[in-house]
């Protein structure tokens, strides 16, 4: 007897039981398309091809190593935050501040409760966002259209604050050491606290206010 696989459907045969016998030639058949082979006159896409990580809201645990934002453990969904994400970042035990140290990830919105310290790569964001505790810079780019309001101390000792946004200090500003600051792209930069610049050169470029 031959059966015949038609538009995703299969005549198996059946025993009286109604238990599915397959044949050994059919399982040489059917297990390439089961382990995303290729045959030739069908394309079949891998599974890295077609499993995507859909825009979430994705929430800090601390569970790695308590401090890098890119140990996947240390958030709830065991991957980094990424591209739509609304990441959340509450006061967990463990945990004293979160730190941005490489690469680039584009976010929806950031709200957090911990120390927030960016030293190198850049981080987007989209969307209106805060951080609660304090801001430190050192490095790297912040950017994107979103405004980030930091109710913390926000100290700035080097990299560039870019983009469309404004970032809200609240909490005092501080701009020290001899790092290069740059804000450029539009970026906004309002201080509603004491203000101390202590070292070190500030630059501002294309509509920068």
């Amino acid at each position: 007897m031959v059966h015949v696989l038609t538009n995703g459907s299969f005549d198996a045969p059946q025993t009286e039981e109604g238990i599915v016998m397959l044949s050994s030639a059919f399982s040489c058949l059917i297990m390439p398309f089961l382990l995303g082979a290729v045959i030739p006159g069908n394309t079949i896409p891998s599974p890295a091809e077609t499993i995507l990580s859909p825009a979430a809201t994705i929430t800090w645990t601390g569970d790695g190593d308590g401090t890098s934002w890119h140990d996947e453990d240390n958030w709830d969904l065991v991957r980094v935050p990424g591209a739509g994400d609304d990441v959340s970042i509450p006061d967990v035990g463990g945990t004293t501040e979160v730190v941005y140290s490489s690469g680039s990830a584009s976010i929806n919105t950031l709200s957090t409760e911990e120390d927030f310290r960016l030293t190198s790569g850049t981080l987007t964001i989209d969307a209106a966002s805060s951080a609660n505790g304090a801001y430190t810079q050192t490095g790297g780019t912040l950017t994107g259209a979103g405004d980030l309001t930091i109710s913390g101390q926000t100290t700035w000792n080097g990299g560039t604050m870019s983009g469309s946004g404004t970032t809200i200090a609240n909490g005092g500003l501080t701009m020290g050491t001899t790092g290069f600051k740059t804000l450029n792209n539009g970026r906004t930069l309002e201080n509603h606290g004491a203000a101390v610049w202590s070292n070190g050169h500030f630059d501002m470029q294309d509509g920068a206010v």
